[in-house]
């Protein structure tokens, strides 16, 4: 599969990478791929209920 020239290491910190770089048809499920993107989505939620509990609505 050819990429984009010149983006090296960047290509990690894609989610598509870990949604589609193992090819998950051809050899079946990869699951580092989906620890990473758990936790990726598990580290936005934290991030965002924080900030949503920090608002101050009377303002």
């Amino acid at each position: 599969m050819a990429g984009p020239t010149g983006v090296g290491g960047l290509r990690y910190l894609s989610p598509f990478h870990y949604y589609d770089g193992g090819e998950p048809l051809r050899h079946g499920f990869q699951w580092a791929h989906l620890a990473a993107l758990a936790g990726a989505t598990a580290l936005l939620l934290a991030i965002a209920a924080r900030a949503f509990n920090r608002r101050d609505p009377t303002s």
